[in-house]
């Protein structure tokens, strides 16, 4: 069968018998004859396929700039909705870009534009029967000026909430948004630093804010940070965890106001053990993007705490691990095993309980390790060692022998006293 891959409804009756194809396990045989017996693009065979398998409902395109400079070039982005899922999928080696005017702006197979020329033009993505658009404006207009604000005129110490923007100003007598393409920078990181255009406020004191590009600076914006903070909040509490697990702990702050505000990303955390001194029990992260973070490391109890600008916070923690062995006993404890030659014995079996952490006792005769320590006088016995018969003294004649044996980091040992 012949299709005419530029007719539209053709195109879709294929998108159709993909999708039953696949619903029926069968979207490898569709495509494997869809390539084999069809002239034209086979791309948009693997298109209907894609969409039908995942359930993509639509489309998505965005990049950070809606304008750019002669000459600048910029990444796209395109994403896949679905039916099943709040995720998108990355799909821009997957969509088939184009530009409405190749004059003004270029873009590659994997959606990178490239500014060529004034004016607007129209980028999109497609994908089988779904298209994505986004509006890009290439202009040579030099930036002359920026102005900076935030969101709040009074900044309350450790929050991290505090929006920044920033207006460009051009030769062309036009004004953009440009806060994501600023630098933006304060003048003293320990009152205040920028991050995401978002202001975060440590200490008390002025923030001195400024934004930059293109060699253009932005006049100074001052925001007082005021300490307002009374209390903090420490999420969760008192919980215990097993060695090697993470938790992520929020800080919540209360303020004079009555409203409350996140002061993770601006405290200091850590962990100490319950007289305040440094614990090995677990580690805390101070790092940015990842500040709470706790990873426990070993057995024991603690106090994580959460501070900022003088106002403290902490809950216990309990971190947990495997039962350890704290005493091993052979033959229950005892020193020493006395054995006559004259009852014709010429064996005997020695056994070997481990006592743990949790109090739990088990024999670990098979599990334990087995050797002669040393003879007293004589070398009157042995003891075995391999699998099955651990523990098993053999003597032949009169003397002392010390056998020990070891389980984990616990060891025992016992007197074998071969007498007539």
């Amino acid at each position: 069968m012949r299709f005419n891959l530029g007719d539209k409804s053709v195109r879709y009756s294929i998108s159709k018998e993909a999708k039953l194809f696949t619903r029926a396990g069968l979207a490898p045989l569709l495509l494997l004859a869809l390539l084999t017996g069809c002239e034209g693009d086979t791309g948009k065979f693997k298109e209907a396929v894609y969409v039908a398998e995942n359930n993509v409902t639509s489309i998505t395109v965005s990049a950070v700039n809606d304008v750019i400079k002669l000459g600048e070039s910029q990444q796209y982005q395109a994403k896949a909705v679905t039916a099943d899922s709040d995720t998108t999928q990355d799909i821009n080696s997957r969509v088939r870009w184009s530009t409405s005017d190749a004059e003004v702006a270029s873009v590659s197979k994997t959606g990178l534009v490239k500014g060529i020329a004034d004016g607007t033009v129209t980028i999109t993505a497609s994908l089988e029967e779904l298209t994505a658009t986004s509006t890009l404006v290439v202009s040579s207009a030099e930036l002359t000026s920026i102005s900076i604000s935030a969101s709040r005129q009074v900044v309350p110490v450790c929050t991290a909430s505090t929006g920044l923007t920033a207006q460009g100003f051009y030769t062309d007598s036009t004004e953009r948004d440009i806060t994501q393409l600023v630098t933006w920078t304060t003048a003293d990181a320990t009152i205040a630093t920028t991050e995401d255009t978002l202001l975060y406020a440590y200490l008390p004191g002025n923030a001195t804010i400024t934004a930059s590009k293109d060699g253009v600076l932005s006049e100074v914006l001052t925001l007082p940070v005021v300490s307002t903070l009374t209390g903090i909040t420490l999420t969760p509490e008192n919980i215990s965890l097993d060695d090697n697990d993470k938790q992520q702990y929020e800080a919540s702050g209360l303020y004079a106001s009555g409203e409350r505000e996140s002061v993770t990303k601006t405290s200091q955390w850590g962990v100490t053990d319950s007289s305040g001194a440094a614990t090995d029990i677990a580690a805390m992260s101070n790092t940015k993007g990842s500040k709470g973070l706790l990873t426990a490391a070993k057995v024991g109890s603690g106090l994580v705490k959460v501070s900022c600008n003088e106002i403290e916070a902490s809950t216990s923690l309990t971190v947990t691990g495997d039962p350890t062995v704290t005493k091993l006993a052979i033959n229950d404890g005892a020193t020493s095993v006395e054995i006559s030659l004259s009852d014709g014995k010429t064996q005997t079996q020695l056994t070997a309980d481990a006592t743990f952490s949790d109090d739990d006792v088990e024999d670990v005769t098979e599990k334990a390790g087995w050797f002669v320590s040393s003879h007293t006088s004589g070398a009157s016995a042995s003891v075995s060692n391999s699998s099955g018969s651990k523990g098993l003294v053999k003597f032949t004649a009169v003397g002392e022998t010390i056998i020990k044996a070891n389980y984990e980091d616990a060891t025992d040992q016992i007197t074998v006293i071969v007498t007539k």
